[in-house]
């Protein structure tokens, strides 16, 4: 009987080849993880801010006293709905309960005491001394100070960041300066208020980070878990 000769290569050239893997499912936690909540809560607390910042006082106001109340329902509406989407950004960020939940607090409150006193201001119920004190009143600027407020809170920015908030003042005496210039109100609201509350807005963020890495040598983002990859965004 002849023996078969075999190569001795053959075994490790086997287990060196690729062999099949069966995909396993991704958990909740595995797609939603430090990145995703970072990335979907700043996503929501843009739109959120978005869609607050072109609600229509004055037209809310005008519906109402003429007894639109549909239209006024649907201005009433999308506020509420742009400000659930806020809330609902600051409340998935990657922060610490707390943190979230001071973001939360801060943020309705001041869009909806903004929205209180702008309501009685334009009904007539408040007065507000100076033109450039009006100015300053506006919905679109509230909602910027809130959301840059809580954005802040939920980065852990230290309190010298702060005083970056007052920026929050530059679209509406922008807007008054441009009306008092003669500059179609339109133009303004339509075309150029937007880009402005964009810029304000980033550079806030960007310069409080750049702020927070200046003053302290902690980590300038909440660590997360060591197996979550760390966005360093603003």
């Amino acid at each position: 009987m002849t023996q078969q000769w075999q190569d001795p290569s053959a075994p490790a050239a086997a287990a060196a080849a690729p062999r099949w893997v069966e995909p396993t499912r991704a958990t909740p936690l595995q797609v939603f993880d430090y990145s995703g909540r970072y990335g979907a809560s700043l996503v929501a607390v843009l739109l959120g801010a978005y869609l607050v910042m072109n609600t229509n006082m004055s037209a809310f106001v005008n519906l109402a006293t003429r007894g639109d109340a549909l239209l006024a329902l649907a201005l009433g509406l999308q506020a509420a709905f742009g400000l659930a989407v806020l809330v609902a950004g600051l409340a998935i960020a990657p922060a610490p309960a707390a943190h979230r939940l001071l973001a939360v607090a801060a943020a309705v409150v001041v869009i909806v005491v903004a929205g209180v006193v702008i309501h009685l201001w334009l009904m007539g119920s408040v007065r507000v001394a100076g033109a450039w004190t009006a100015a300053v009143l506006s919905l679109p600027g509230a909602t910027l100070f809130a959301a840059s407020l809580g954005w802040l809170i939920v980065r852990r920015r230290p309190p010298l960041t702060a005083l970056l908030l007052l920026l929050a003042l530059v679209p509406g005496l922008l807007n008054h300066a441009l009306r008092l210039a003669g500059v179609s109100g339109g133009a303004v609201n339509i075309l150029l208020m937007p880009l402005v509350v964009a810029v304000v807005g980033v550079g806030i963020a960007w310069a409080a980070r750049a702020i927070a890495a200046g003053t302290t040598r902690a980590p300038i983002y909440p660590a997360p878990p060591t197996s979550y990859a760390t966005p360093p965004g603003p």
